[in-house]
């Protein structure tokens, strides 16, 4: 066996030897610490440094029912990590990021579930920048699917927020000062109805369409219809009026005069 050999055989089992006595140096620091429900169940398991009795590592706590309630990691006896809780049907309730015990990051809330095993639906996502909020937040609908609110924050101030409505949105901001930076107090507020809304209550003037020239079509013309004549009526003869009987008139000197 040559030396360079050797050498690193040597080097591989002090490698190993250090990865197992490591852990077993840690747990020497570190205390388990078990509490118990009066019904014997496990109520929580942490760890906690010998030296200082601050928490440290993973710990766990659950239910009276057993059924998983939180997770957490600690350093230095602060929350560092994610957080996790758990719903009495043991589904995901919410995710929470922490840096020195701080959040930092993203908090993940889901909606209730009624049933163990149930696919999660998101209820509203935010973020954090040293324990403050931070940038956009987003609130969803039953579904978890669709965005129904979302709002905007700078080191924990709402600087805009825009709800969406049925009718509607309703959108609400805030302005910066002479100095830079936003105007604290109540937000200003403003709401845009929908276009079908808005279209009920502000009718609009529709251009004129213009019409492109078209040939005349043939126009058929429609047979005249032929009336037949109307019967004449042969008006009875009426009888001649009574020709007066001519007067006899006697003359003076005796003669008679038809008259």
């Amino acid at each position: 066996m040559s030396i360079k050999h050797e050498y690193s055989m040597r080097k591989i089992q002090v490698l190993l030897i250090l990865l197992i006595a490591l852990p077993l140096a840690c747990n020497a620091q570190v205390k388990k610490i078990v509490e118990t429900y009066d019904n014997g169940q496990i109520k929580s398991i942490t760890y906690r440094d010998k030296k200082t009795g601050l928490l440290e590592g993973h710990c766990v706590s659950y239910k009276e029912n057993g059924s998983l309630s939180m997770e957490e990691d600690y350093k230095d006896g602060l929350r560092d990590g994610q957080v996790k809780y758990y719903d009495a049907f043991g589904n995901i309730e919410s995710i929470v990021s922490y840096s020195k015990g701080k959040k930092q990051g993203k908090l993940i809330k889901y909606q209730k579930m009624n049933r163990p095993s149930a696919t999660p639906y998101l209820e509203y996502i935010e973020n954090y920048e040293n324990g403050l909020l931070q940038g956009m937040t987003y609130v969803y609908d039953d579904t978890g699917q669709k965005i129904i609110e979302h709002a905007r924050y700078d080191d924990g101030l709402c600087i805009e927020d825009t709800v969406y409505l049925p009718k509607g949105t309703f959108y609400a901001y805030r302005t910066k000062g002479s100095n830079g930076t936003y105007v604290g107090g109540e937000l200003k507020s403003r709401i845009v109805p929908n276009k079908k809304n808005a279209a009920t209550h502000q009718p609009t003037r529709k251009a004129p369409i213009r019409q492109r020239p078209t040939a005349p079509r043939p126009v058929k013309a429609k047979p005249v219809p032929q009336h037949k004549p109307a019967p004449v009526r042969q008006q009875k003869p009426q009888p001649a009026a009574p020709q007066p009987k001519p007067r006899l008139k006697v003359n003076k000197d005796g003669t008679i005069e038809v008259g």
